[in-house]
């Protein structure tokens, strides 16, 4: 008769301290770790589980954000950031999207908009007029010269404005 007594139950390994004195780890009776002393038994059972999880492979297609093609293999551990083949390396990219005809046409539409954004923006950005003038607290006298100075810079805006609708 065995008088095997469970100590703990440590990460899903049963502790047991086995007739001989020895520890042994077991999880689901198949796996069996065995070890002197308790604390060396958690130190396999740690290291067992993180071979498992370094041993776990994925291969998830997906598509970037610019909607390239590429394949999640795994989590890496010291950054909980998702790892793969095609993934920008930087950790710029924040969002993978499942393999769709949808979503790859809403991804390339995003894009064509993004850009016009951008090209939007860049026209506004070159006749835009600061409210915030940075001036601080002012006295009296020196509002009318400010005044002045907001109105070139508005005229100069203006006229530009005018110039580019010409343009075409």
């Amino acid at each position: 008769m065995t008088t095997d007594h469970i100590v703990e139950t440590y990460k899903g390994y049963d502790i047991i301290l086995i007739e001989s004195l020895r520890f042994t780890a077991r999880l689901c009776d198949e796996d069996t770790i065995t070890a002197d002393t308790a604390n060396e038994i958690r130190e396999a059972v740690d290291t067992r589980i993180k071979a498992e999880a370094k041993s776990i492979r994925l291969n998830i297609p997906v598509l970037t954000g610019k909607g390239d093609r590429a394949t999640v293999t795994g989590i890496h551990m010291g950054t909980s950031q998702m790892i793969g083949k095609g993934l920008d390396k930087s950790g710029h990219t924040t969002h993978v999207y499942p393999v769709a005809p949808w979503v790859q046409d809403a991804i390339a539409e995003r894009e064509r908009l993004r850009s016009e954004l951008g090209a939007a923006e860049e026209r506004l950005d070159s006749i835009a007029i600061s409210l915030s003038r940075g001036y601080g607290r002012m006295d009296a006298e020196e509002v009318r010269p400010k005044i002045a100075d907001f109105h070139d810079e508005y005229n100069a805006a203006y006229d530009k404005a005018h110039e580019t609708t010409e343009q075409g």
